[in-house]
């Protein structure tokens, strides 16, 4: 009989076959798997700042700032329109606040008693007089609007045409920006002639200016039209001549 089959008892006395008696293995010591080292440490702060900077507004290296843009210049013509529109729905919305406030006065005398019709009759009392304010109001908004926009609009041509302060009272006579235009512009050039005449007369004038066509017919024939085209702006000697005669200059 080998070893191999040798009866082994043990203190319980069963056989025991040494055959299925298995050895106890020790097992090997395990390693955890090392972390990736391109990967960094959570719990640590980086150490380096980011190379890049988030997007910043440009800053001007230098030289003048852009200049604020000019505020827009309105026409009197403009202006007055925008004036006009204001007052179209500041009453539209005086009307419609009316109408509200008919309605819960009607509202009101019918729950102290009043029978419906003559709450209704009472309260169509109430909206003409209060309309009847409304107009009066209107009124002298309207007027007082109109006579800011005349005194907007004198100085405005004051300035166009390089006209004095004293011509602003002139100048609001005229009830529209168009005939107010046109009243400047012939304040600015009867002014011009005047002074074009005083040098004329006091004998300022460039000795070039001196017409040597005076005694040709066709310019005396034409004296009306010399005038008027002095009028318009013509500065010729003709013309000269011709305005200052019909001023009685020598």
């Amino acid at each position: 009989m080998t070893m191999e089959q040798t009866e082994i008892t043990q203190d319980t006395g069963a056989p025991v076959s040494e055959s299925t008696v298995e050895q106890p293995v020790t097992p090997e010591p395990t390693v955890a798997p090392e972390a990736p080292t391109d990967q960094a440490d959570p719990t640590t702060a980086p150490t380096t700042a980011p190379t890049t900077a988030p997007d910043s507004a440009p800053t001007p290296t230098g030289g003048a700032q852009p200049a604020a843009p000019a505020p827009q210049q309105y026409s009197p013509e403009h202006i007055q329109r925008m004036q006009q529109e204001s007052a179209q729905y500041a009453q539209v919305q005086a009307q419609a606040a009316l109408q509200n406030q008919a309605g819960e006065y009607k509202q009101y005398l019918e729950s102290q008693g009043f029978l419906p019709d003559h709450a209704q009759q009472a309260t169509n009392e109430y909206m003409q007089s209060q309309q009847r304010n409304m107009e009066l109001m209107r009124q002298a908004e309207e007027y007082g609007r109109h006579v800011q926009g005349k005194q907007i609009a004198a100085e405005h041509f004051v300035q166009k045409y390089n006209l004095n302060i004293g011509d602003l009272t002139e100048l609001r006579k005229y009830n529209d920006p168009e005939s107010m235009d046109k009243g400047a512009q012939k304040l600015s050039n009867d002014r011009r002639r005047d002074e074009e005449l005083a040098k004329y007369k006091q004998g300022q004038v460039p000795a070039q200016a001196v017409d040597n066509s005076q005694g040709n017919p066709q310019v005396a024939a034409d004296e009306g039209g010399w005038l008027d085209r002095y009028n318009a702006g013509d500065r010729t000697p003709s013309a000269v001549a011709a305005a200052a005669r019909a001023a009685g200059v020598s």
